[in-house]
């Protein structure tokens, strides 16, 4: 297995769009899937002042319609492990937050999704003491669309701007299937019948391991 990229935009194009300044904020963005199981996604933050308390990543079901109005349906489908607010930086940096056990979902190719962080309640929060959420308004080169929730639920769409961010899932593939020496021996006996190779010499090594 590897991890993958799923889906991102790119810092090079930073700005600032969103930010929180109570605990009834979030942010997502909307992306595609590729199959895997979700690990960590990141996301471009920095702190002005002393926000405290924990924010986290989920991972939404996907509701609108894809770079225009799309949305988290309000459905969380995983959710990461909690990062402490108070160690933000004072400049943009790419902050990880890991999926780990159960929460390792599995997401499906070439479906819709959204990637989201919020801060947990309780978390200390206001117009001195700020999260930033690196984004984009001017270049808009996703497919996909920004969102934000503005004090409280639901999230609304901001089909003008990006957030900046990347997913990453290990990829899942089919099993490799070992077939039986029967099996095998089936197989290379339709080969001979098919193509009169002289494979006599490799039906007798597997009659000596079927033994």
């Amino acid at each position: 297995m590897s991890l993958i990229l799923v889906d991102s935009y790119s810092e090079t194009y930073d700005g600032i769009c969103f930010y929180w300044n109570s605990d009834g904020c979030g942010t997502a963005h909307s992306f595609v899937g590729k199959a895997g199981n979700i690990v960590n996604c990141k996301f471009y933050l920095k702190k002005i002042g002393n926000p405290t308390g924990n924010m986290i990543a989920k991972l939404y079901a996907h509701s609108g319609t894809f770079g225009v109005s799309s949305i988290p349906t309000g459905v969380v489908l995983a959710t990461s492990d909690a990062i402490d607010i108070s160690i933000l930086p004072t400049s943009f940096n790419l902050i990880i937050f890991n999926f780990t056990g159960v929460e390792q979902y599995t997401l499906v190719a070439d479906t819709y999704y959204c990637i989201a962080i919020e801060p947990v309640a309780g978390a200390s929060l206001d117009d001195s003491n700020i999260v930033y959420v690196g984004s984009d308004i001017v270049n808009l080169l996703h497919s996909g669309n920004a969102s934000d929730i503005n004090v409280v639920p639901p999230y609304l769409p901001y089909p003008n701007a990006e957030v900046i961010f990347y997913v990453y899932a290990e990829e899942t593939r089919y099993p490799f299937v070992t077939l039986s020496v029967e099996k095998r021996i089936k197989s290379l006996t339709v080969q001979k019948l098919q193509t009169g190779l002289g494979i006599e010499k490799r039906l007798t090594d597997l009659d000596i391991q079927k033994k």
